[in-house]
């Protein structure tokens, strides 16, 4: 019986067995034919709809490879952020990072919805895309975009990957690819799973050697915060990681003495919501800290102001040395109690100095009383939100809306509210994007 998906919260994957198993030449995918379901949050990724038709809730296919998939690339799934554009993700130079993260990879030939799972941080977001498989002649007809917590989804993976595994056992099957990867996760000791999740955000199996990313990685657990070592990991690629490791040891070293210092004693905690999107919880923080400072959102000086209110000279914050035209990493901060030492990576231009440093306000003041954190690329949700945060408050939306006038925002008035403002126009283009106003093609 195929039976409907139980559309509860967290990460709803279950498996139907078929009562008659498949005759073929690999017994793994003839054991394991089932109607397959894939649910999260109460939406269903394997709602479907055929060429002739039907329709419905689970899809047919052999549960194997979407739980080998999930086992083979575990500790990514679960802790390898986007360190790009969401829009680059299925170009050439990303197609490792697809292989890992788009559940597409494990089709062979059946039917699998054009789902996403990616890390954001403590939350895996899971994206699900209409598509049509020509070839199975049917098309996948639900979209989303949903968040859960990631203990909650590797729970929900591993009862699964049991399911499937405890299957195959009834049948007599051992030895495949998917047992022998499950068997090393679960051998892995309590002590280990930092290391498997750091080199998990590399987008590496921690099962193979790493002969160079290991030692650096060792050398940067013994003299750098746990915290700043996660957020060096979330960044970087295994091609940048052993140069950016040895930066970031020199870098943070020069934290303790002549650089920005905020007193964050005298001001509220920062603003949390359970909204999911990054860019509504930087705005609200901004929103939050300008109403602290009694700063009005229509003043091109608003920016400078906070900063100023905070103890930061915006044109001359202490930089840490350069990192050439690398944006992996932009800065660093270190808290003690309710005090921040902060410095940003050397830059020509001001404004891109400036739009870090207050990305490192953001961050910093969030950070726990002993605390460090590095300011980076990586698309994890706090890191989001301080891009959003460093827009609000540096080109606040209510001046936007007011110089940018009625209609269709051209590329000439993005500019000169930009300049007006000290920002980028594609800061001027972000903020108008997400509070939808019309904007002309800024790149």
């Amino acid at each position: 019986m195929a039976g409907r998906i139980a559309l509860t919260t967290g990460l709803d994957i279950t498996a139907r067995w078929s009562a008659s198993p498949i005759s073929g030449p690999l017994p793994e995918v003839n054991h394991t034919l089932c109607r397959l379901g894939i649910a999260c949050n109460g939406k269903n990724a394997t709602a479907f709809k055929t060429d002739k038709g039907d329709t419905g809730d689970r899809i047919e296919a052999p549960a194997y490879y979407f739980a080998e998939w999930l086992a083979v690339n575990w500790w990514a799934i679960f802790h390898e952020p986007s360190k790009v554009e969401d829009d680059t993700r299925d170009k050439a130079e990303n197609v490792g990072f697809q292989t890992r993260h788009w559940a597409g990879t494990a089709r062979n030939g059946f039917s699998l919805p054009d789902l996403w799972l990616v890390p954001t941080g403590n939350d895996l977001q899971v994206e699900a895309v209409p598509a049509y498989l020509s070839r199975n002649r049917l098309k996948f007809t639900v979209a989303f975009k949903e968040k859960l917590p990631i203990d909650q989804a590797k729970d929900n993976a591993a009862a699964f990957i049991d399911s499937v595994i405890s299957r195959m056992e009834e049948h007599g099957l051992s030895d495949t690819v998917l047992q022998e990867a499950w068997a090393l996760i679960k051998a892995t000791g309590d002590s280990e799973r930092l290391f498997c999740a750091r080199i998990g955000a590399l987008g590496l199996s921690p099962y193979e050697e790493h002969a160079d990313i290991e030692v650096a990685l060792d050398g940067a657990a013994e003299q750098l915060p746990s915290r700043i070592v996660r957020d060096l990991c979330e960044a970087a690629t295994p091609e940048t990681f052993v140069e950016l490791a040895a930066w970031v040891r020199q870098a943070f070293g020069t934290l303790d003495a002549g650089k920005a210092e905020i007193d964050f004693s005298a001001i509220p905690a920062r603003p949390v919501t359970p909204d999911p999107r990054p860019w509504y919880w930087g705005k609200i923080a901004a929103i939050k800290l300008r109403e602290t400072f009694g700063v009005p959102a229509t003043d091109p000086d608003a920016g400078e102001q906070i900063l100023r209110s905070l103890g930061i000279d915006p044109e001359g914050t202490a930089t840490l040395f350069s990192r050439g035209e690398s944006l992996d990493v932009e800065g660093a901060l270190d808290r003690h109690d309710n005090l921040v030492r902060l410095a940003v990576t050397a830059s020509k231009e001001v404004p891109q100095r400036r739009f870090a440093t207050t990305r490192g306000v953001f961050l910093g003041w969030g950070a726990d009383q002993q605390d460090a954190r590095l300011i980076t690329r990586a698309h994890t949700r706090e890191q989001q939100a301080s891009r959003a945060f460093a827009a609000e408050s540096l080109a606040p939306i209510d001046y936007i809306r007011r110089r940018a006038g009625r209609g269709l925002v051209s590329r000439q008035r993005l500019g000169e509210i930009a300049h007006e403002l000290g920002v980028s126009p594609a800061v001027v283009a972000y903020q108008a994007t997400n509070n939808h106003l019309p904007v002309a093609d800024y790149r």
